[in-house]
């Protein structure tokens, strides 16, 4: 057979209370932390004014009495299951804090964008957890180590209503009894005005036209150009003068406003200041009446400011503006019918809009009207010119030029002189050019053709010369045309002179004389002509005879 031995072995007992708890004011506490095992019964007593309940079991709930607050101690009794009689005794502690609350206050009337303080009382421990609200944003300040202390906010425009809406301190949150106050802070719109501008060029106005929902509002502008200058007016809308900037480039133009409310605005802007092309042309001179003046465009264009567009002239005696567009080339001419000083205005556009003009005053003076006369035309002679130019109103005569339309004597050709003579070789038709020049630089020529008539030819022949004794002398006439001359004049080479187509003569002495026989037409030209003459003394008669002639 089997025998069997049996034997009992009780466990022992394990029991916690658990951690201690923090609760606030008011609050029941659920015990959360507590364990047991192996036990046959538990008990939970307090020292408290509160009520503990379910205290047999592990999650006992305290009710603190109303206004309880400190250190309650909960002790907990287990005993174990039988056979073990053991009890194992346990406390844990339930600190009760009061309740945080704070307070709020303030007030203004504001400008948009001004900050104004709040002030902030609090009441609990230290670090406190705020938030509050204007009821559309709200701001939440952490770590407050103060119970005093003052915020800045920067409300938004209409009235803001502050207030604390939620509050914890190091242990409790704030019940919203204990949030008061009110913060009550009313706020003006800003004045926002803002501006635009056209874009100018350098040496125009730059205009300046306000935008926005308050300029009937706003009492005072200040208008800051960025070139050093400012200005200001005191009415309502009254916006801004148009401005002349100094030099093209980009100024930031400030304008500060005012409403009846006090508050202000500022808006800036960078307000682009184009340089405008450069106008300039030259013209020909001189300027004289009839002559078409010649206009050449000079005008430049600053980089990256487009090209140039259009030009337009203005020549000053009231005829039509001249137009030229680009790619046209603006070079012209004009006539002027008088004389007299114009103004004669270029002015140039870009294709950016901007423009620059210049005035050059045109002087247009009469010509001088050139004239001439000319005598003694003749072969071989000295034919002198006379000038008999004018100046017509048009500046003194300063400058001759005289072209004797004989090429073949070289430089002798032309003359500066203004009464000059020129020799022909040959006779035949001239064409005789003068130009005659004011100091205004305009000139008029005179063309005249003059015939040089053919010096006569000379000739003559003689008897034989001897000392003493009239030697004679006959002008040739199978040669020279006795009808046409009108003078012979003789040179007989000792220092005597005769005239007449024949004439005779008496050496006082033997020798070579050079005979000359100078003949002048009816037309006053001239003609000579010389032959070596020897005079010789005259034969000694000579004879002898014998004394006795018988």
């Amino acid at each position: 057979s089997m025998s069997y031995f049996a034997r009992s072995v009780a466990l022992s007992r394990m029991a916690s209370a658990g951690p201690d708890i923090e609760s606030c004011l008011d609050n029941s506490v659920t015990i959360t932390g507590a364990t047991a095992q192996y036990y046959s019964t538990l008990q939970w007593t307090h020292n408290g004014l509160g009520t503990l309940l379910d205290d047999n079991t592990l999650n006992p709930i305290y009710i603190p009495a109303s206004g309880e607050l400190g250190i309650i101690t909960l002790t907990l009794t287990a005993t174990s299951m039988l056979p073990c009689t053991e009890v194992v005794v346990d406390a844990m502690n339930i600190t009760i804090y009061p309740l945080p609350g704070g307070s709020i206050s303030g007030q203004g009337l504001l400008c948009e964008g001004d900050s104004v303080m709040l002030h902030f009382h609090l009441y609990g421990s230290a670090p406190f957890t705020l938030t509050f609200s204007n009821g559309i944003t709200s701001t939440t300040l952490t770590n407050i180590m103060l119970t005093d202390f003052d915020y800045y906010v920067t409300p938004p425009p209409g009235t803001n209503n502050y207030t604390i809406i939620s509050l914890n301190d190091a242990h409790c949150p704030a019940p919203p009894a204990n949030l008061t106050g009110v913060a009550v802070i009313g706020v003006n719109p800003a004045p926002v005005i803002d501006f635009t501008t056209n874009t100018a060029c350098a040496e125009d106005s730059t205009y300046f036209y306000l935008t926005g929902d308050y300029i009937m509002a706003t009492s005072y502008f200040l208008w800051n150009f960025g070139d050093g200058t400012w200005w200001s007016c005191n009415s309502p809308g009254c916006g801004s003068e148009p401005h002349v900037f100094p030099a093209p480039g980009t100024y930031t133009v400030t304008l500060f406003v005012r409403d009846t409310n006090g508050c202000t605005y500022t808006v800036s802007h960078p307000v682009e200041v184009r340089p405008h092309p450069v106008a300039f042309f030259s013209y020909s001179t001189p300027d004289c009446l009839n002559t078409p003046v010649y206009f050449t465009d000079l005008c430049t264009n600053p980089p990256g400011q487009g090209y140039l567009e259009r030009w337009d002239w203005n020549f000053g005696d009231g005829s039509p503006v001249q137009t030229f567009l680009f790619p046209a080339t603006p070079n012209t001419s004009h006539m002027y019918a008088a004389p007299g000083n114009y103004p004669v205005t270029l002015k140039v556009t870009n294709s950016v809009g901007c423009r620059d003009s210049i005035t050059l005053i045109v002087t247009v003076t009469e010509k001088p009207i050139a004239d001439f006369r000319y005598e003694a035309a003749c072969e071989d002679g000295s034919t002198q010119f006379y000038n008999l130019s004018s100046n017509n109103n048009g500046g003194n005569v300063v400058s001759w030029l005289w072209d004797f339309g004989d090429p073949t004597s070289g430089i002798n050709n032309n003359s500066i002189l203004e009464d000059p003579a020129h020799t022909y070789a040959n006779p035949g038709y001239y064409t005789v050019t003068l130009i005659a020049t004011n100091f205004n630089g305009c000139s008029d020529t005179a063309i005249k053709t003059l015939y040089i008539n053919p010096a006569p030819i000379a000739e003559f022949t003689s008897s034989a010369g001897c000392v003493g004794s009239p030697t004679y002398f006959w002008a040739d006439t199978t040669v020279i045309d006795i009808n046409a001359i009108a003078s012979y004049s003789w040179n007989f080479g000792d220092g005597n002179t005769g005239s007449g187509r024949n004439t005779q003569h008496s050496y006082a002495a033997a020798g070579n004389y050079n005979v000359t026989l100078t003949i002048t037409d009816t037309a006053g030209c001239s003609g000579s002509v010389t032959h070596t003459l020897t005079v010789t003394r005259p034969p000694v008669a000579l004879f002898y005879a014998n004394a006795n002639n018988c």
